[in-house]
């Protein structure tokens, strides 16, 4: 969540509010620089990421984690605009974990799949 010179903190929030509106801590947090780790998301990963994109850019890693610590789990890396281009193929019937800001690119598969993502929509 943290790394020395690339985020010092970390917000952690629910996605929406009992209405369904987003909270407006989705809204604070995406102004800043701290990560951003959000709950219960997955069914809004589209919305969450043009929301936060106001504030960040397209272009901000970020990292859906379902399944974490299980055998089974995925982890899928991309940024904010990567979302709308099928990149993050997530089973959306499954909890979820979303985890935004450059931290994101400290994960191993992070820039493999970013070229990955490069390369194919050039064709």
């Amino acid at each position: 969540m943290t790394r020395r010179g690339v985020s010092s903190s970390f917000w952690v929030m629910t996605a929406t509010k009992r209405d369904g509106s987003f909270s407006e801590d989705l809204k604070f947090a995406s102004q800043s620089s701290a990560t951003m780790v959000i709950l219960m998301g997955v069914r809004k990963l589209a919305e969450i990421s043009a929301e936060v994109s106001k504030y960040r850019g397209s272009s901000t890693p970020m990292a859906v984690i379902q399944n974490g610590t299980m055998q089974n789990e995925s982890c899928i890396v991309g940024n904010l605009g990567s979302i709308g281009s099928g990149a993050f193929d997530i089973d959306i019937s499954k909890p979820g974990i979303i985890i935004i800001g450059d931290v994101v690119t400290e994960h191993p598969s992070f820039f493999e799949e970013e070229v990955q993502r490069v390369l194919h929509s050039s064709f």
